[in-house]
């Protein structure tokens, strides 16, 4: 009862300040500190997508993890749904520059057309506990929101640029 209850009160605060995040780096900022706060993993990478389809981490200035590369965006295991368990050597070359924070977690953030915005990459919890099934739907369930959130972002981004454009030549 208690996990139900923590896991449905983080994704009522999580849609409550999503929605008040003017960029997806404030976004990636509340995840960290959601994510963290929930399941104390001992390192989480928000990964964006860029404008070239690669994924690129946001680690904020205190997080202690190494400088990341940004990875290319994988088409196939962008197919995938949920939040993933990884096992020991079996990280996705795709994103094998994140062998340092030690992967245990991944789950895509896709937005409602199902286009991977992003990427959350969890490392082993500070407990050393695995990952249960009610974590893996909470990270599922947060990864879904925040996709939409940033295919928001992105969308609004477009028309801004669409719109300036338009002032420019007329």
């Amino acid at each position: 009862f208690r996990g139900a209850y923590d896991a449905r009160h983080l994704l009522q605060d999580l849609a409550r300040r999503t929605s008040s995040a003017t960029d997806p780096k404030e976004l990636a900022t509340l995840l960290e500190e959601s994510l963290t706060e929930a399941l104390h993993p001992s390192a989480i990478v928000v990964m964006l997508r860029t404008s070239n389809d690669r994924l690129e981490p946001v680690a904020p200035a205190a997080s202690g993890l190494p400088s990341l590369d940004a990875v290319p965006l994988d088409r196939e295991a962008s197919k995938r749904m949920g939040a993933t368990l990884v096992k020991p050597g079996e990280l996705p070359s795709s994103i094998s520059p994140l062998a340092v924070i030690r992967p245990e977690l991944i789950a895509p953030m896709q937005g409602l057309e199902q286009r991977v915005e992003g990427l959350l990459v969890l490392g082993p919890r500070l407990s050393e506990e695995p990952y249960a099934r009610e974590d893996r739907d909470l990270i599922s369930s947060v990864a879904s929101q925040a996709g939409a959130a940033l295919q928001n972002f992105r969308l609004a981004r477009a028309m801004a640029e669409r719109m300036e454009a338009e002032r420019l030549a007329g």
